[in-house]
């Protein structure tokens, strides 16, 4: 009898996808060779669960012929004491990355590095990550410090695959090797801060970003010292510690200003100032977003200029200065649809409705709900905005089904 007659709930991987040190098979079989458990041994401790786990069915697992299902994932995920997510995110990544090509034989670890490289800054991160894991084989364990780069590459392009947890995983694995330089442990911390960060864990972050910080002073690191100063005054704003954070905006915005990196100098000076706006310093702040602004738009930063106008909308509706306020966010509306940056038109949107509302202008907020359901289905990120918006329509969904029950 086949295996898919056995297990007729599950997928099947080709070898291709089962190979590789970061592929799902690869990485279940690790998990449990660290954890010192036999193949018998896990289908003893899973017993307990609902879903049972034989040795048969965990080796198909481990060398890619049976995908598992969800019930037996989260007893694996219990037995061998992984995050579930940790193990969702491997199988996301095998389907998202199989299809991608990579350079062929012929092609050195350093080629496929820069080819990785380059479809990376073109925001094509699955086939980035394919690169860097094809470089990974091909360099063979050669260059201690080659490999260290390719695994921060590949935590680089996870971070913005919104891949948290295997992207930690990386970082915490490079950090543990004592052997790794100064400047590339000072690289891994900043990352792993930022994914932190993302994954909400920001006590946490805030350590890691005050350590990156005091280690790039030590070394003298300018840009570095910029990007950690700014990495943790971002922390802190995010745990609303604005008073704690305003001064340390303000160094990185030196630091970048002094390093004549002008895009990070926007990207802070615009951080200041919301940060100035929560304290309620309106004026200092908007004259900060201005700048910010300014800088922007003479460097061609559109996506940066799409942002600096709906944060300057959103501070001069926390002011009370509505007209400003749509002008702001219609002004950030007209250059997020120009470049397609869907994330930007649904937060302007959102507060577009609020003001629409206020006002009673329901005609107005009904077509601005209509934008919103749209947008909605073009963004995968989240923030303040989407949280709101997901709130309000699961309770409009609720409320529809009582009525209609």
């Amino acid at each position: 009898m086949g295996h898919s007659a056995q297990h007729p709930e599950q997928g099947r991987l080709t070898g291709d996808q089962a190979g590789g040190p970061l592929r799902f098979p690869a990485y279940l079989r690790r998990c449990r060779q660290e954890r010192h458990l036999s193949l018998r041994q896990v289908e003893k401790l899973s017993e307990v669960y609902p879903d049972r786990i034989s040795n048969s069915y965990l080796a198909y697992c481990e060398t890619g012929r049976l995908l598992p299902s969800l019930g037996k994932l989260m007893t694996l995920s219990k037995v061998l004491g992984i995050p579930l997510q940790s193990f969702t995110e491997r199988m996301e990544l095998d389907r998202e990355v199989l299809p991608h090509l990579v350079p062929g034989e012929e092609s050195n670890w350093a080629q496929v590095r820069q080819a990785g490289i380059a479809a990376a800054d073109a925001g094509r991160l699955p086939a980035a990550f394919a690169c860097f894991e094809k470089a990974l084989a091909l360099l063979n364990g050669d260059s201690l410090e080659a490999y260290v780069d390719l695994r921060l590459d590949i935590a680089v392009v996870l971070k913005r695959m919104s891949r948290h947890y295997t992207a930690r995983e990386i970082l915490e694995e490079v950090l543990s090797d004592k052997t790794i330089s100064a400047c590339r442990l000072e690289r891994a911390l900043l990352q792993l801060g930022g994914v932190l960060r993302e994954m909400g864990k920001l006590p946490i972050a805030v350590m890691v970003a005050r350590e990156a910080l005091a280690r790039a002073e030590t070394m003298g690191d300018k840009p570095k010292e910029g990007h950690a100063a700014s990495l943790l005054a971002n922390s802190l704003y995010d745990l609303g510690c604005f008073e704690e954070a305003a001064p340390i905006y303000h160094r990185a915005v030196r630091a970048f200003r002094d390093l004549g990196d002008h895009s990070s100098l926007a990207c802070n000076m615009a951080n200041l100032g919301n940060c100035l706006v929560a304290q309620g310093h309106f004026t200092e702040g908007i004259r900060s977003l201005r700048e910010a602004e300014a800088l922007a738009e003479s460097k061609g930063f559109t996506r940066q200029l799409a942002d600096i106008g709906s944060y300057l909308g959103k501070a001069w509706q926390k002011q009370g200065s509505i007209t400003r306020a749509e002008r702001s966010f219609f002004a950030s509306n007209a250059i997020a649809r120009a470049g397609d940056y869907s994330d930007i038109l649904f937060t302007n949107t959102w507060h577009l409705r609020e003001i629409a509302l206020k006002a009673e202008r329901m005609t107005d907020a009904a077509d601005h709900m209509r934008s919103l359901r749209y947008f909605r289905t073009r963004v995968d990120n989240t923030n303040s905005e989407i949280r709101a918006y997901d709130r309000l329509t699961n309770a409009l969904d609720d409320d529809s089904r009582e009525t209609s029950s």
